[in-house]
């Protein structure tokens, strides 16, 4: 059987325990080993700064399918920089949740 079509899903969650929003860099070295297609950031205290350094960091790669930022401190701003991103900078993304924010 040729799986040449069949493409490896990544996913890539950080357990409760992690403080992701204080070592954000970290968080993005671990995106750029491991090319996940699926970001689970929700629920981690992110801000438009960490929203805004994650569209930089994603942008031009099309690896992403599904981005998770459910539950954070994300408000206007980085709703415009993730809006930026889809409409300018990405072909791959098919599902955003940014529900439970600041935004609105």
């Amino acid at each position: 059987m040729d799986d040449s079509h069949y493409k490896t899903i990544v996913e890539v969650k950080f357990c409760d325990e992690a403080n992701v929003a204080e070592c954000f860099e970290s968080a993005i070295k671990a995106w750029r080993i491991y090319q996940p297609n699926i970001i689970r950031g929700d629920n981690l205290n992110l801000t438009d700064d960490h929203v805004e350094r994650l569209c930089h960091f994603l942008s031009g790669k099309e690896m992403i399918t599904h981005l998770n930022l459910r539950r954070n401190m994300i408000s206007n701003a980085g709703a415009k920089c993730l809006g930026n991103f889809i409409s300018n900078l990405d072909e791959t993304l098919t599902v955003l949740d940014v529900s439970r924010n600041r935004i609105g």
